[in-house]
Order: structure tokens, then C-alpha cells, then sequence
């Protein structure tokens, strides 16, 4: 246990590295360099190029889970061999994910209403290598080199923000989007260093297919309707904002968001490590339940904490600064952003362990109540109704989570 949290906050230092640069690119940069009109197409097209890595998010979740138990169990030659299959299958996917979004992303622009030319393709770069990196992530937390990930965080995130500041001015789209890509390259390059050493070396690949192939098969069908289910309605919910809000609104849900989503950075660390955490209690026939329900205290405090905060600081902040004073009559709505946020995380946590134990049964509330959720957004037109019902929308998740913990304490 006391690993976990050391663990928890060296992922929590570094990941929040890159946090804080991608906060001062969308908290600076992008108000002064991205016309009023754009700003809001930022979101939808992020969104997108995290759709565009749907299949290699499939694929990396059971790869991580059973590196984990593979390790457990002493058995290396398997782990050797399956960091060969997730990385060459990794590149087959890029592949695939790079023609396939060649057919469909000039729709989505004209539906985003970006105007910048030659977008598409550093878009599409930029996808690929967003896409390909999770797959080295996954490998080190399956390997638990949470080491690894911490310095691939701390050198990804200046340079990310170096390039930023040298090509937003000539082209904001363009350099928001190449800055994104150089921190990816940057954490494949690390992480490969930290992978190689299981690849390289005396000991013989030892074949796990035979053996582990069809669980493997039951574990990824849930895996992929969820990965499925969840990429696509985010793509969706962020293209109906921006279709359904006018511009200073947008520009505004862009602003607040990068506030409150400083609420759920404690969490998204904790559910990083958490992961093969649980899977390793799992494998050794302990009880995860303990980590879990710390890991989601934690998660709802911090960012309560930081919800309380901006009350009071949220509208002087955004008053301080000339690139915000536009957006400073919608600062009230940084603190319930701010709880969205945290609540999200807290509830990415319980997804996190619920995976690596291999139960699926949430999916049968969670999925359903997902679909009513942006359904919903079809029909609000303002940002206050959007950002109330994504609040309402989370209370109602973590009350389902609750729900379970408070059933399965029962049954033990």
C-alpha cells in the first residue's frame, strides 16, 4: 500500500507537469494567438484525434493487465513476448487508424468550422503519434516502471511547450497540434529506452497465446464495446457543444474547462497506478476493495478542495488577466466544472480497478445512462445547461458506484 501512494504521487508530479503546460498553452496562448471564432473547435478536434486512437486504446488495456500477471507469476519469457506482439500490432493499427481517418476528418472539420488550411494533415500526424504513444504508457504500467513514465512526463511537457510558443504565433491550429505531437515523440523515445531492456537479452520469448489467448479474447469484447461506446460519445458531446453554442460561449466552455479541470488531477494519477495495482491484488487472491475505496475518497476530496477555491478566486482570477476579462461573467461556472471534473475522476478510478479485476458487470448501467446523457446535449443551448446537466450527469454515475461498493462490502 505504501508503494501505491509513492507511486501515485511520482505519476501524479509528472503527469501534472504535462497538465500545467497544457493549461498555460489553453489558459495563454490560446486566447491570444486562436481567434474568438476557433476557439471553440479546439476541444472537438482533440477529441477527435483521441477517437482516431480508438483501436490501439482496445488493444493496450489487456496488454497492461496481463504484463501485470505475467510478472506476478515469474513468468518473463511471456512478458517478453507480449511486448513484442502489442508493439508490432501497435503499428499495423496506426496504420489502419491513419487511412480510415484520411475518409471521414474533412467532414469533421467543415462540422467544427475550423478555418485553417493545411490542418488536416498535422492533424493526422499528430492522431498517429497520440495514438501510438498510449501503447508505451500501457507498456510501462503493465511492467509497473512508474520511474519511466514519470521522466518521459517531466521531459515531454517543456518541449511540448517550447514548441508551442515558437509556431502558435505563425500558425495557431498548426502549432498547438505539432506541439502536441513532439511531446508524444518524445515519450515513445523515453519509453522505448525503458521497454528494451524486456526485449533485449538472453531469455527466450515464451509463446502465451495457446495458453492465455482465449481469456485474453473474453477480456478484450468488453474492452472494446466500452473504449467504443466511450470515445465516440466523447467525439460526439464535444462536436454538439460546439455546434450548439455560439462562439463566446464556446470560447468560453474552452476557458472554464481548462480551470476545472485541475479538480481531477489527483485522481488521474491514482488511476494509473491503481490499475495494475488491482490486477496484481487480483492475481495474488487479495482484496482490492481497500485501494479502491481510499483511491476514490482521495479523488473527491482534492478536487472538492479545489472547487471550494475557486469560489472565492475563480472571478478575481479571470478578471486579472486581459485574455480572460471577455470570459470573467462565466467564472461562476469554473466550480462546478471543477466538481465534474473531480467526480469524472473518481469515477475513471472505479473503471480503472473494475477492468483490471476483470469485472464488466457496471457496463450495464453505465453504458445505457452514458447514451441518455448525450442525447441530452441535443437539446441544450446554452452553457449553463450543458455544464449543469454533465454535473448532474457524474453525481448520478458516482451514486451508481457507491451503490456497488456498498453491495459488494456486503457480500464479503
Amino acid at each position: 500500500m505504501r508503494n501505491f501512494w509513492k507511486w501515485s504521487l511520482l505519476v501524479f508530479l509528472a503527469a501534472r507537469s504535462s497538465d500545467v503546460v497544457q493549461s498555460v498553452i489553453g489558459l495563454w496562448l490560446v486566447p491570444r494567438y486562436v481567434p474568438a471564432a476557433d476557439v471553440g473547435a479546439i476541444l472537438p478536434m482533440t477529441q477527435t484525434a483521441i477517437m482516431l486512437s480508438l483501436p490501439l486504446t482496445i488493444l493496450m488495456v489487456p496488454v497492461s493487465r496481463w504484463l501485470t500477471i505475467y510478472i506476478v507469476r515469474g513468468e518473463n519469457g511471456k512478458v517478453k513476448s507480449l511486448l513484442r506482439v502489442a508493439l508490432y500490432g501497435s503499428l499495423v493499427a496506426a496504420l489502419v487508424m491513419s487511412v480510415l481517418a484520411g475518409l471521414f476528418l474533412p467532414g469533421l472539420f467543415r462540422v467544427a468550422r475550423v478555418s485553417e488550411r493545411g490542418f488536416f494533415v498535422i492533424l493526422l500526424f499528430a492522431g498517429a503519434l497520440s495514438a501510438v504513444a498510449p501503447v508505451f504508457d500501457s507498456a510501462l504500467q503493465g511492467l509497473r516502471r512508474f520511474g519511466t513514465v514519470a521522466v518521459a512526463g517531466f521531459v515531454a511537457a517543456p518541449l511540448r511547450l517550447l514548441v508551442t510558443l515558437a509556431l502558435m504565433p505563425l500558425r495557431a491550429f498548426t502549432g498547438y497540434m505539432l506541439g502536441v505531437a513532439t511531446a508524444s515523440v518524445s515519450q515513445i523515445v523515453i519509453s522505448w529506452c525503458g521497454v528494451r531492456r524486456e526485449l533485449s537479452g538472453d531469455l527466450p520469448a515464451q509463446p502465451f497465446w495457446r495458453e492465455d489467448g482465449r481469456a485474453m479474447l473474453r477480456y478484450v469484447a468488453p474492452i472494446a464495446v466500452m473504449a467504443l461506446v466511450w470515445n465516440s460519445l466523447g467525439a460526439l458531446q464535444a462536436m454538439l457543444i460546439r455546434r450548439n453554442l455560439p462562439d463566446v460561449e464556446n470560447a468560453a466552455y474552452f476557458i472554464i474547462t481548462r480551470f476545472g479541470d485541475i479538480g481531477g488531477w489527483v485522481g488521474l494519477s491514482i488511476g494509473f497506478v491503481a490499475f495494475p495495482t488491482a490486477a496484481c491484488f487480483q492475481t495474488k487472491g487479495e482484496d482490492a476493495l481497500p485501494v479502491l475505496v481510499k483511491s476514490l475518497l482521495v479523488t473527491v476530496l482534492v478536487g472538492g478542495g479545489v472547487a471550494f477555491a475557486y469560489l472565492f478566486l475563480a472571478r478575481p482570477m479571470m478578471a486579472s488577466v486581459e485574455c480572460w476579462r471577455d470570459y470573467a461573467g462565466y467564472a461562476s461556472y469554473i466550480p462546478l466544472w471543477t466538481i465534474r471534473s473531480a467526480l469524472g475522476a473518481a469515477i475513471g478510478v472505479f473503471f480503472a480497478c473494475e477492468k483490471a479485476m476483470g469485472n464488466f458487470r457496471f457496463l450495464l448501467y453505465f453504458i445505457p445512462w452514458v447514451m441518455v446523457e448525450s442525447a441530452v446535449l441535443f437539446f441544450l443551448p446554452t452553457l449553463l445547461w450543458v455544464i449543469g446537466w454533465l454535473v448532474v450527469s457524474e453525481v448520478v454515475q458516482m451514486a451508481m458506484i457507491i451503490g456497488m461498493i456498498v453491495r459488494r462490502r456486503k457480500m464479503l
